[in-house]
């Protein structure tokens, strides 16, 4: 296996996908410029455009997952030339929710509420915009999983897999609830927990390769890793790491005081870490529901 074409892989995955959230972000929140927020059906088409402008980004987003999957495995199992099966999407990925659109309506659900606490009508709009950038992120990220879990299912040579920080892609550094789930394997039926503005990409274990366990050691990833642990050196320090279902999204990262990083609803709490490496809580029945509800959608 060529690890530095593996490691170069990984970083353009990491950028491409990163654009395309920046750009569909941008759109989504253009989409809001000059919107009565108290307009039902002005918000109702305004979220009908943003959500179908994130459906084309997410199925951009899975032909990403599909090409940068499909290019790593063939570095790491050469015999067959294994290939990723891109997936099509119809249906929203949010379990549960109706629509593309669905979600998208709760950003003038959160001016106006920002606007009945006080808060100045420009304040509101901000807050806003960011909860509307972290919702086009999440349908982002949970495309990128479900075509990950589509092709470690498909590839009978995968066994598990690892999440990949980015900490080149974030200004402070990557947080420390990611660094701390990427020190663990994950089994193929294990639905990626998230959180908010998730960045992690993922990569397979197969029985002669687990590339991404020895992405920390490797010279050309090492300087990115210290750089992360450094930023966030009291956040690592005795960190606890929950994982907990979110009925919305499936599993998700929050940390032990029961804080979920991502916006979401009736959160469950499954699994406390203790003293030694992080736990997986055995939520492998709901993630296969969650699995197959999505592509029921597809």
């Amino acid at each position: 296996m060529d690890w530095d074409e593996v490691g170069h892989l990984v970083s353009a995955d990491g950028e491409l996908q990163e654009a395309v959230a920046i750009s569909t972000s941008a759109q989504v929140q253009a989409a809001y410029e000059g919107l009565d927020w108290y307009d039902h059906a002005a918000i109702t088409a305004v979220a009908a455009a943003a959500g179908q402008a994130v459906r084309a980004a997410a199925q951009t987003a899975v032909g990403l997952s599909s090409a940068y999957l499909t290019r790593v495995l063939r570095e790491m199992i050469t015999a067959g030339s294994p290939t990723s099966r891109t997936l099509r999407l119809s249906g929203p990925l949010r379990f549960g929710v109706a629509s593309w659109a669905s979600p998208y309506g709760r950003v003038a659900d959160t001016v106006r509420f920002q606007i009945s606490k006080g808060k100045s009508v420009d304040e509101a709009i901000r807050i806003g915009l960011e909860r509307a950038d972290a919702m086009v992120r999440t349908d982002l990220a949970l495309a990128r999983r479900l075509q990950a879990r589509s092709t470690f299912e498909a590839t009978p040579r995968i066994y598990g897999y690892r999440r990949v920080v980015h900490p080149e892609l974030s200004r402070t550094g990557t947080c420390a609830l990611c660094i701390a789930a990427a020190d663990r394997r994950y089994n193929i039926q294990d639905l990626m927990p998230l959180h908010q503005r998730c960045k992690c990409t993922v990569l397979p274990i197969t029985s002669g390769n687990d590339p991404g366990g020895a992405f920390d050691q490797d010279e050309k990833f090492a300087d990115a890793y210290r750089m992360a642990l450094s930023n966030r050196a009291k956040d690592l320090k005795d960190v606890r790491v929950r994982y907990e279902w979110n009925d919305e999204l499936g599993p998700t990262l929050a940390d032990a005081e029961h804080r979920s990083t991502h916006p979401g609803r009736n959160l469950v709490a499954r699994e406390q870490r203790g003293q030694g490496p992080v736990t997986r809580p055995d939520t492998r029945a709901e993630s296969q529901a969650f699995f197959n509800a999505a592509l029921a959608n597809l």
